[in-house]
């Protein structure tokens, strides 16, 4: 039953699991890159910290192989040299909501024709002319 869990992705594996292949993961990573085991103990605890601060979680962070139970890579895991300190740089990994949604629709204005303004100019002419002035002598 224990490696039905283990062919699972990344983010269905428990924590224990997880702890398991990093370590994997940190011994493989150590040879490619001459590590002491000064350096390999800071790994695994900067690893263990992200991991518990859910840093590890998603499918994106880690390049994991689901058939073969191993971490590839994590993303953005680099070292420090001059500071002996290890980092995972955020990379734009989402692009953001608003380029995924549609473009907003701008409501279509109907021009009107010459014709309907004139029409209405003329109405307008005619309505001012019906008009009487008052009378002034009312108002002394």
């Amino acid at each position: 039953m224990k490696k039905k869990n283990e062919k699972k992705p990344w983010s269905k594996l428990s924590s224990a699991l997880k702890l398991k292949k990093i370590q994997i993961f940190i011994e493989d990573y150590s040879i490619k890159n001459n590590f002491t085991k000064q350096e390999k103990h800071k790994l695994f605890l900067y690893l263990n910290t992200q991991l518990q601060r859910k840093k590890l979680q998603r499918i994106k962070d880690v390049i994991y192989d689901a058939e073969k139970c191993v971490i590839k890579d994590i993303i953005g895991l680099t070292y420090n040299k001059s500071n002996l300190k290890f980092t995972i740089k955020n990379k734009d990994r989402t692009s953001g909501t608003l380029k995924n949604l549609a473009p907003k629709t701008r409501k279509k204005i109907k021009k009107r024709k010459n014709k309907d303004k004139k029409s209405k100019d003329k109405n307008k002419d005619t309505k001012d002319s019906n008009v009487e002035p008052k009378d002034k002598s009312n108002l002394k």
